[in-house]
């Protein structure tokens, strides 16, 4: 479950708008950086959703101090359901997880730890495919809010995210 939550969480948090598969769209109405200092930063980042349920990124991603640590503390709500909370230890969690390595390296991202200082970027030559999620989209259809403290032995990372999933 945890995986599942956490590979939906990557994959929207990065969603700005698109036409989902199974006939429905996800609109990101705001991602931000909500910590002065995060050691990891989203920088114009739009993700496409094709008919084929193709997740396709583009965009860039600075992380601005190195970090050997990643321990997550995230809050999704969506009314009228209660908030789901839960931590994560990041660096433990793609350890060995065939799924979490795809979908980061997917993203470009560092897929174990210790991660360097470094700017990523992606140009939409990388897909992930989600179909495999796509008849569990209708309970998502709402609006999300999610909100994730990431805590670095080299700093904090915090995000905010705003979006919605709706059957068109």
């Amino acid at each position: 479950m945890i995986t599942i939550t956490l590979s939906i969480l990557l994959l929207t948090t990065c969603v700005k708008y698109s036409l989902a598969c199974n006939g429905y769209t996800i609109k990101v109405n705001d991602i931000k950086n909500c910590g002065k200092n995060n050691v990891i930063q989203i920088e114009n980042f739009d993700v496409q959703l094709d008919n084929n349920c193709n997740v396709i990124p583009k965009g860039c991603v600075t992380i601005t101090k190195p970090f050997k640590t990643a321990n997550v503390h995230y809050i999704i709500t969506k009314p009228p359901m209660p908030a789901l909370t839960g931590n994560a230890d990041i660096c433990k969690l793609v350890e060995g997880n065939k799924s979490a390595i795809d979908i980061l390296s997917s993203f470009a991202l560092p897929n174990r730890c210790p991660v360097s200082a470094q700017k990523v970027c992606v140009n939409g030559n990388k897909k992930i495919n989600i179909g495999r999620y796509k008849n569990q989209l209708g309970y998502f259809a709402g609006n999300i809010k999610i909100k994730t403290d990431t805590k670095h032995d080299s700093g904090s990372t915090c995000t905010e995210i705003d979006l919605t999933i709706a059957r068109h």
